[in-house]
C-alpha cells in the first residue's frame, strides 16, 4: 500500500527575478478556498540574480507551507526547475503554476475535485493569454480589480485564453482529440503525482533556452496513456509581460532561432509520431483538425540548416490568431507583396517564406510591417 500523501496540492512555481510577478501569484494562493493545510507551494528559483530567498521570506504569508529551492543559472531551465519540483512534491497532484498566474479563489479544490473523476491531466483556464491583447489595458484592468473581477471584464472584452479556437472546435475533453498533448502549455495545469513517479515522467533537460519543454512533456503524458480534461471552472490570469512571445519572436533574433531549434529538436526525438510530425508542420489546431484526413507518411526528414528568419513569417501568422495561409495574404497584401518577389509556396493552409541571404533586408522590413499592423489592430 502506497503511503497517503501529506498535502492534497503541491503548486510548484519555477521563478526567475520578477518579484511583483511572484507576489501577485502567492497572493491569490492565499486566497484561496482551500485550507492552507492542504497544500504547499514549491518554489524552484531558476538562478535568480536577486535575493528571491528574501523576498519570500518578507513577502510570503506565515501560515502558507512553502518549499524554495535553488539551482544554479545555466540558461532559462523551469522545466529543470519543475523536475525538482516534481521529487520534492508531497501532494497528491502536482498543480504547475508559472510565476505570475493568478488562479481564482476555488482553483485549487477545482483541480482537487476534477481529478477525483479519474483524469490524470487537468488543464486550467488562462485570461489574458494572447499574442495580440493590448498589454497595457490588461495591467490596468488587473491593478483596479479583484481576480474575479477582472475575469468578467475579460470575458466582455474578448480577452480570453488562446486554445479557445481549439475548445471550442474540439471539445473539453481532450483526451478525445486527435492530438491532445498541443494544449499543454506549463502556464497552468496539474498532474496525478502518483502518476508521474510510476512512469518515470519529467520534464527533458535538454532545454535551456524559451520553448517547447512544455509541449515535450505533453508528448511524454500522452504516450504514457494519459487521460487529459479541460476545466473551465479552472480559471486564472495571466499577469501580462512586457513583451509577448510573437513580439519576441520578431524583435530578438537568437531568441527565435533558439524557439525554432526546439521546435525541431521535439519534431527529431518523435521521428514516427504523426502528430508530432504535424504540430511540426502545420501547428497546433491543424494538427487535429487534418490528422484522420493525411495518411502520407509523415516521419521526419532530415532537417538541413534551417533559414529562421524566413520560417518566422510562418510564427507570427499563427500568433495573430490561427489565419490561414490566403485569408493572410488578402488581408496583408501591401506587406506580403514584398515577401513574394523571394517566392511563397502554400503546404496544407500554411505560409512557408523562401528567402536567400540577399533578401534578408527587404524581409526584415516587410516584418516590421506586419507586427505594426498587428499591433496596432489589437484586439
Amino acid at each position: 500500500m502506497k503511503e497517503k500523501s501529506k498535502f492534497d496540492v503541491s503548486v510548484i512555481i519555477p521563478i526567475y527575478n520578477n518579484e511583483h510577478e511572484l507576489a501577485s501569484t502567492l497572493n491569490a494562493l492565499n486566497r484561496q478556498t482551500m485550507k492552507k493545510s492542504r497544500y504547499e507551494v514549491i518554489i524552484v528559483d531558476d538562478g535568480s540574480s536577486q535575493d528571491m530567498r528574501l523576498f519570500i521570506n518578507k513577502k510570503a504569508p506565515a501560515d502558507m507551507n512553502i518549499q524554495y529551492y535553488f539551482q544554479e543559472d545555466k540558461g532559462f531551465r523551469p522545466g529543470t526547475a519543475r523536475n525538482m519540483g516534481i521529487r520534492n512534491a508531497m501532494g497528491e497532484i502536482c498543480l504547475f503554476l508559472d510565476s505570475g498566474v493568478m488562479p481564482v479563489r476555488s482553483c485549487l479544490q477545482t483541480h482537487y475535485n476534477a481529478h477525483k473523476e479519474g483524469p490524470e491531466v487537468v488543464f486550467g483556464y488562462v485570461y489574458g493569454m494572447g499574442e495580440t491583447l493590448d498589454l497595457k489595458l490588461l495591467k490596468e484592468i488587473i491593478s483596479l480589480n479583484t481576480i474575479e473581477e477582472s475575469i468578467l471584464i475579460l470575458k466582455e472584452k474578448g480577452m480570453m485564453d488562446r486554445r479557445d479556437p481549439l475548445y471550442d472546435e474540439f471539445g473539453d475533453d481532450i483526451s478525445k482529440w486527435p492530438v491532445p498533448w498541443v494544449a499543454l502549455w506549463t502556464l497552468h495545469f496539474s498532474v496525478k503525482t502518483a502518476f508521474l513517479r510510476d512512469n518515470n515522467i519529467y520534464f527533458d533537460e535538454y532545454f535551456t533556452t524559451y520553448g517547447c519543454e512544455d509541449n515535450d512533456f505533453a508528448i511524454n503524458l500522452n504516450n504514457n496513456k494519459a487521460r487529459f480534461i479541460f476545466s473551465r471552472e479552472a480559471e486564472s490570469i495571466h499577469y501580462p509581460p512586457e513583451k509577448t512571445q510573437l513580439e519576441r519572436l520578431v524583435s530578438d533574433i537568437t531568441f527565435r532561432k533558439n524557439f525554432c531549434r526546439n521546435i525541431d529538436y521535439v519534431a527529431q526525438k518523435y521521428p514516427h509520431d504523426k502528430g508530432v510530425q504535424l504540430w511540426h508542420e502545420m501547428g497546433m489546431y491543424k494538427a487535429n483538425k487534418f490528422y484522420h484526413t493525411i495518411d502520407t507518411d509523415l516521419s521526419i526528414r532530415e532537417i538541413p540548416e534551417r533559414n529562421y528568419q524566413a520560417e518566422i513569417i510562418v510564427k507570427i501568422r499563427d500568433g495573430a490568431g490561427n489565419i490561414v495561409a490566403e485569408e493572410a495574404k488578402d488581408n496583408f497584401i501591401p506587406y506580403f507583396e514584398e515577401f513574394e518577389k523571394f517566392g511563397f509556396r502554400t503546404a496544407y493552409g500554411n505560409l512557408e517564406a523562401v528567402i536567400n541571404e540577399s533578401g534578408k533586408e527587404v524581409f526584415d522590413n516587410a516584418i516590421s510591417k506586419y507586427m505594426k499592423y498587428i499591433l496596432d489592430n489589437r484586439k
